[in-house]
This record gives C-alpha cells, sequence and structure tokens, in this order.
C-alpha cells in the first residue's frame, strides 16, 4: 500500500523532500554566513546530468530565505540557445519589486528592504522617462508648419522641474551594488551554457561586487570534463563541491521514504539503482512510476502513465523490451540472451538478465510458467505504447533481423523441444516469400509440427495450420506435416475447418489423397455417412481406410458388420499394428459381451500405450471404464475415468468432457446427485459448441437428473425433453435418437402400462450398453430413467 500523501512527492519535481547531502548543504549555508573576510564568494557545485545540482541549488535558495541569511538570493537556470541566454537577467527587476520567501517552485528570495529600495528607485526611473518623452513631443512640434516655432516657445524646458535624465537601472547591478553593505546571492544554474561574450560583461559587473556578495555557479559535468568558469577567482574565496551519482545507500533512503511499510525492499532498490545508474532523476521518475500504478491497480491505467517511463530507459532495458513486446511475450530469459547474442548488439549476458530482472520489479514485465521463468509485458498499454515510440522503419528492420537470428539459432539447436516458443515466433513473424526463399525456415516448420505432434499438443498443431505462413505454404509441405495437421483439426473436432482445408488441399496433387481420407472423416463427424463413404471408397485401400468404415458402420448402427470388421482387426493383432488397428478396437467395445469387450478394450489401451499415443491410451481407457460401469465394477471404472481426465487434461483436450459425462453417471448411480451435477457441468464447460449431438446429449443428461430429484413439474418435462428430441433428430445419430424417441414416448404416456416396462428396444442386454437406466417415481407413477453415456467414437 501506498500512504496518501507519499503521492504528493510526486505532483511535481519541487514536491520531493530533501533526503539526500544534508551534510553538503551545511557546509554550504556555512560559507555563505562567514563574514571574516573582505572578499566576495565563489561557491561552484559540479557535477553529472541528473546528479541532483538543480535539485539541490534551490533547497539551498529556500535554506537562505528560511534564515533570511541574506537580503536577496535569485536563482537563475541558463537554457541551452543562445539567444535565450543572453535575456537570461531581462526579468530580474520583476523579481525585486515586492518581498518573496522562497520555495524549489520559485526559488528567490528579496527582503522588505530590498524590495522597497529597488521600487523607490524605479520609481525615479520612471519619471526620467516621462521627461525625456515630454522634450521629444516638445522638439516635434517645431516641425509643424508657420505655428511650429511659436508653440514651442510657449511649451516649459521640463514638466517636472529638471530632475536628471538617469539610465534604467539594471537589476544586477542594484544587486551587486548592494552586496557591499547586505548579503546579496546570485545562483547560476546550468553555466556551461552561458555565451561566452555574456560572461566577460557579468565578469565586468562582478568587479564592484562587495564582500556579502556569494555567487554560485552551477555546471554539468560531461564525460568527466568541465569548464570550470570562475570569474574574478584570484580577488574572492573559493569553494568547490562535486556529485556524483547517487550510492546504492542514497537509493535505499528514497525507497524507503516511499514505501515505509515495506519491510523486504532490497531487490527493489537493486533494481532502481541499477537502471538509473544513480541518476536522481530517473531514481525519482521510477519511484513515481511504482507509486502511480499502486494506485491505479484497480482503476483503468491510461497509457501516459507507461510513456514517460519507457523513454526513460536505457539501451539494454529497451532493447529487451522490445524484444519482448514485438515476439508477444512467452520467451525465457535464456531466449533473450540468445537472441540479443544472435543479433551482435554488443550486450554481455549478465547485461541482459539484469535488464529483465530490472524490468520485472519495476513492473513493466512478468514472469510466468511453472518454472517462473517466461516473460510477458505487465499490461496490454506497455506494448502499445513501445510500438507507438518505436518508428516504423525499426520496426521493419527488427522484424528482418529477428527472423535471421531466430533462424540460425535453431540451426544451431537442432530438433529440440525445448525452444518451442522460438518456433512459434519464427512462424508469427516470418512472411511467405521468405519461407519460399529459405529451405531452413521451411525445416523448422516441419521440425516444429513434429515435436508438437509428439507431444500430442493438437490444439496448438491446429492453431499453426490455420497461421497464414502455412496456410499459404501447404503446396511445398511434405504430406506427412499436412496429414499431422489434420489430424489435429480431427482432435479437436474441428470438423467444419478441415473441410475447408481438405478442400484447398484437393488443389495439390501430392495432397489429394490425404485430402480425401480427413474430409471423410469430418463428414462422419458431421452425420453426413453416405457422401463419406463415397469419398472414401475412391482412395487406396488402407488400414486408416478401414478405420473410417468401421466408423461409419457403427454410426449407421451396423452392428453385424462392424463387429465382424473389429473382431477380425483383434485376431489379427501383432508387433506390427498400427494405430488404426487400436483405434477400431477402442470403438467397438459396445458390439460384444462384457467378457470379450473387456478383453477388445484392453487390447486397444495397451496397444497406444505401446505406440506412446497419451490420446489414444486416454480415450481407450475412458471406452474401457464404461464395461465396467455396465458390469456395476464402478469403483474399478471410477479409477479409469479419473486417469483418464488427468491424461486428457495434461494434453489440454477438449475430449475430457466424456470422462466427466461418465463419472456423473458413476455418481447418479450412487445417488450423490451434488457430484454428478458436478461433473456433468465440468463437461459442458468444455464440449465444442460445433459438437450438436454432444450438447443435445448434455441437456437430456441434465433434465434426467432434474427428473430425478424432482426438480421440474411432469408438464414442464415432456415439453423440454419433447424439444431435445426434436433437436436429436438433426444429428443422424441413430442410437442417440432411439433412446429419446423411446423415453419422450414413455414420458408421454406414463401410467399406461403396455407390456413389460423394462423391455428396451434398443438395448441388447447380452452387450455392453452405452447407457444407464435408474428407476424413479413420477406423480406415484413407475418409469425407467435412462442415463447417456459418452464413448469416445472420434478420430
Amino acid at each position: 500500500m501506498v500512504e496518501p500523501h507519499i503521492s504528493k512527492f510526486f505532483q511535481s519535481e519541487g514536491c520531493w523532500p530533501f533526503l539526500l547531502r544534508e551534510k553538503e548543504i551545511g557546509l554550504c549555508l556555512d560559507f555563505i554566513e562567514n563574514d571574516n573576510s573582505d572578499k566576495l564568494k565563489l561557491l561552484q557545485i559540479k557535477g553529472v546530468s541528473g546528479c541532483g545540482k538543480s535539485f539541490f541549488s534551490k533547497e539551498l535558495v529556500s535554506r537562505v530565505s528560511e534564515k533570511q541569511l541574506a537580503s536577496a538570493a535569485l536563482y537563475f537556470n541558463v537554457p541551452p540557445a543562445d539567444l535565450d541566454a543572453s535575456k537570461l537577467f531581462d526579468k530580474a527587476g520583476n523579481t525585486l519589486c515586492s518581498p518573496h520567501n522562497a520555495t524549489k517552485f520559485s526559488p528567490f528570495y528579496v527582503s522588505k528592504g530590498i524590495a522597497k529600495k529597488w521600487t523607490r528607485l524605479n520609481k525615479s526611473v520612471n519619471y526620467s522617462r516621462a521627461s525625456y518623452l515630454y522634450g521629444v513631443a516638445r522638439e516635434l512640434t517645431n516641425q509643424i508648419p508657420v505655428l511650429g516655432p511659436f508653440i514651442k516657445a510657449f511649451l516649459p524646458v521640463s514638466i517636472f522641474g529638471g530632475i536628471g535624465n538617469s539610465h534604467e537601472i539594471d537589476a544586477i547591478d542594484f544587486l551587486i551594488n548592494e552586496s557591499k553593505t547586505k548579503k546579496v546571492i546570485i545562483v547560476i544554474d546550468n553555466t556551461q551554457f552561458l555565451p561566452l561574450s555574456y560572461r566577460a560583461i557579468f565578469e565586468s559587473k562582478l568587479s564592484n561586487a562587495g564582500r556579502f556578495f556569494t555567487l554560485v555557479l552551477v555546471e554539468r559535468t560531461i564525460n568527466c570534463e568541465h569548464e570550470n568558469w570562475l570569474p574574478l577567482h584570484n580577488k574572492a574565496i573559493v569553494k568547490s563541491i562535486e556529485f556524483g551519482p547517487a550510492s546504492l545507500q542514497d537509493t535505499k533512503r528514497l525507497v524507503q521514504r516511499i514505501f515505509p511499510m515495506e519491510n523486504d525492499i532490497e531487490e527493489l532498490v537493486k533494481s532502481i539503482h541499477r537502471r538509473s545508474e544513480g541518476n536522481l532523476k530517473s531514481i525519482w521518475f521510477q519511484l513515481k512510476f511504482l507509486v502511480e500504478r499502486r494506485e491505479n491497480q484497480a482503476l483503468n491505467i491510461s497509457s501516459g502513465s507507461y510513456q514517460g517511463v519507457v523513454q526513460s530507459l536505457s539501451t539494454s532495458d529497451t532493447i529487451v523490451l522490445r524484444l519482448v513486446v514485438f515476439l508477444l511475450g512467452g520467451l525465457s530469459i535464456g531466449n533473450i540472451v540468445d537472441l540479443v547474442g544472435s543479433l551482435d548488439l554488443k550486450i554481455s549476458e549478465e547485461t541482459v538478465r539484469n535488464a529483465t530482472q530490472d524490468l520485472v520489479t519495476f513492473g513493466l514485465l512478468v514472469l510466468n510458467s511453472e518454472r517462473h521463468d517466461k516473460l510477458r509485458v505487465e499490461h496490454e498499454l506497455i506494448a502499445h505504447v513501445v510500438s507507438e515510440l518505436t518508428p516504423e522503419e525499426e520496426k521493419l528492420e527488427l522484424r528482418l533481423q529477428l527472423v535471421q537470428a531466430i533462424s540460425d539459432i535453431l540451426d544451431v539447436r537442432g530438433e529440440t523441444d525445448n525452444e518451442l516458443a522460438l518456433y512459434d515466433r519464427l512462424i508469427g513473424i516470418t512472411y511467405e516469400q521468405e519461407v519460399r526463399a529459405k529451405a531452413n525456415i521451411q525445416n523448422h516448420i516441419v521440425t516444429f509440427i513434429y515435436i508438437l505432434d509428439t507431444q500430442e499438443n493438437f490444439s496448438y498443431l491446429a492453431n499453426i495450420f490455420r497461421d497464414s505462413v502455412c496456410w499459404d505454404v501447404l503446396d511445398i509441405l511434405p504430406s506427412h506435416s499436412v496429414k499431422i495437421m489434420l489430424n489435429a483439426f480431427q482432435k479437436c473436432s474441428l470438423f467444419s475447418f478441415g473441410l475447408i482445408a481438405t478442400e484447398k488441399l484437393r488443389n495439390y496433387r501430392k495432397h489429394k489423397d490425404i485430402a480425401n481420407l480427413f474430409e471423410a472423416k469430418f463428414l462422419v463427424q458431421l452425420f453426413r455417412y453416405e457422401e463419406a463413404e463415397s469419398i472414401i471408397l475412391d482412395t487406396k485401400p488402407s488400414k486408416e481406410r478401414d478405420s473410417i468404415l468401421f466408423n461409419i458402420r457403427i454410426n449407421l448402427c451396423e452392428d453385424e458388420k462392424a463387429a465382424s470388421l473389429a473382431l477380425s482387426t483383434y485376431k489379427k493383432l501383432s508387433p506390427f499394428s498400427s494405430e488404426y488397428d487400436f483405434l477400431t478396437l477402442r470403438n467397438s467395445g459396445h458390439l460384444f459381451p462384457p467378457d470379450i469387450s473387456r478383453k477388445i478394450l484392453s487390447a486397444s489401451v495397451t496397444g497406444f500405450e505401446s505406440i506412446g499415443s497419451e490420446f489414444g491410451y486416454a480415450t481407450a481407457l475412458n471406452n474401457a471404464s464404461i464395461v465396467e460401469l455396465h458390469s456395476n465394477n464402478l469403483y474399478k471404472a471410477k479409477i479409469m475415468l479419473n486417469e483418464s481426465i488427468e491424461k486428457l487434461k495434461k494434453l489440454n483436450s477438449v475430449e475430457v468432457y466424456q470422462p466427466y459425462v461418465n463419472l456423473s453417471a458413476i455418481y447418479i448411480l450412487e445417488k450423490d446427485i451434488y457430484k454428478s451435477k458436478k461433473y456433468l457441468l465440468l463437461a459442458r464447460s468444455v464440449v465444442p459448441k460445433s459438437l450438436a449431438m454432444d450438447a443435445a446429449m448434455l441437456d437430456f443428461n441434465e433434465l434426467i437428473i432434474d427428473l430425478y430429484c424432482k426438480n421440474i413439474s411432469y408438464s414442464e418435462a415432456v415439453v423440454k425433453f419433447e424439444r431435445i428430441r426434436v433437436a436429436s433428430s438433426r444429428t443422424k445419430d441413430f442410437r442417440f435418437i432411439s433412446v429419446v424417441s423411446w423415453f419422450v414416448s414413455k414420458l408421454k404416456n406414463i401410467g399406461e402400462r403396455s407390456g413389460d416396462d423394462n423391455d428396451i428396444p434398443f438395448v441388447d442386454n447380452d452387450k455392453v450398453g452405452i447407457e444407464v437406466f435408474f428407476e424413479t417415481y413420477i406423480d406415484g407413477n413407475y418409469i425407467l430413467l435412462p442415463y447417456i453415456l459418452s464413448p469416445n467414437w472420434r478420430y
């Protein structure tokens, strides 16, 4: 938290408390007070930019005013331009017109005596001016034809009775003259900008200064050199003070003053000091930014609060921040170090690491990821400000340099999955023309696709395919790489976009067979079975082709044909069996009695595990759990489902909704309604909106629970289940349609007994079911409630 009064320190530089160099200001005040010599005093203050010279000088004038150590003390700041500098003292007279106590906002002090005397003298000057103007007008009357000389003769020579024609009084001359009897202090800041001609004029004025005059000269040291202008130094007492950068301890004192309630500030102090390099202006600005940021954490932060601090960054800080911004974050500190090295920016690794730490401590960057090593900007406004402050030509040049730098790094590293962020950023910033022109970039794209496939990162792969750099160069990518990305669409249930992709791929001869295979897969999931079969029959015979035909059979409820294909596959299993064999077995669990189904699904689970497919293993485990659920081995089914959920969550797969549904069914059988609803809600939170049948299935199951818990009236239930029946008819999922139609009929005719109520036409009691049933009563009437399970049949 920031104390309320602290923010007032940052309204302007003048509000900042004087915390450092108290010893030095005491020495300067003693020097001014000492009257033991009959010589004027020269106080020289010098130091590098940002060391606090100006701030110190204004504080000195304020202390003189507070202690009334002088009759007048004026501060002048020399502007850089010669023309402006030549007018430095033009307004000095205005400051002497009235008494004034000095502050850091208006650093000049004028006593009552000085103000009164200056005003009286200037009044005389005003009479002189009037007299002069009257004389000019009297002379001009002489120019009037005929009568002019007569008019002039009648006008008096002077209207003020002969007051002398004195010139305008110079304020500096006045103060120098007063210093013979009164203490006068003049401070000139940035004397390095004072023109040489003006120095000579000022030095001649000083020759009249009295023993009570003190001239304070403030000069900026540049590259350890200074001009050392000391007028009349041989006739004056000279004292010189040189300020260096603020020390680490100085920085700590400033930070403690702003954040007095924080105990552990060491890292913050080190970061601010390192970034500032001891520059007090930079320290002040950093602390100002931190205070504003903390005060506005809960509010909308404007880009203006970031612009100043971004502009104040050192070169190394700016480079690191630009890299993170233009590469969209997500890079590790090691990545940044490597990139800076590859860009040949002559910045050491230590400097880069210090810069990243400073930017994090300062709140411009944050570290995330499990290992706490990935960098991103703290707020999107920072990225906006950096982009706005970077000229377009520099952005273009940086992009070209980064493409080359990332390519060079990946060339050296080879095929590794430790640099995923660099692969991703390369694809993100590379243009189509560069991919076509550079074989190494093509190689990096293919390598990246392969790495993601081995990690089964299907959502990432699906996004890469849709990236313009891949989409526009599909013709030069290997068919195997294209197949990997199409498979990702299948795994992520992106069937509609998959059809768009296959349509494009059909234009390239080498990708035509793959396009046809996957088009059939996508059409099956969109319930367009006839189209899918028509396309698949035109492709070359393969195990992948057979697996697609098998899926068409089970979706059309042609169970005998499907069972025959599955048994044939099971009997032919060998060490050379493919994932398509295991896929067919995984999808066939409901075609057989529990004992046979358990063996077939066990072979599928083992097969997927043997080829290292975590997705296949997890989905096969989900289907195997349905066998145990059917056999009332609920404990064993839970273990399988929980393992399936953990693996699918690890893969960030949307298919995790299916074991959630099945776990919900177990809890409703155990009459734990709370957990049953919980897992059904989890399923709904991840199921893709594109899966109309699954959304309808979830609606159906939710209504079944409501009906079981008496949370819905009979009449309302009839209306809602009828809506689901209509929706289900659009899915062409024949098993689902049969279940919903059967139940709606039973519900509408509840109380009317017609044969055995437990005789369900779509259920073969000898085979594993993909529904569970439980009993309830509605208005005293018995009814059997179906709860639909969710086996993995996709892919």
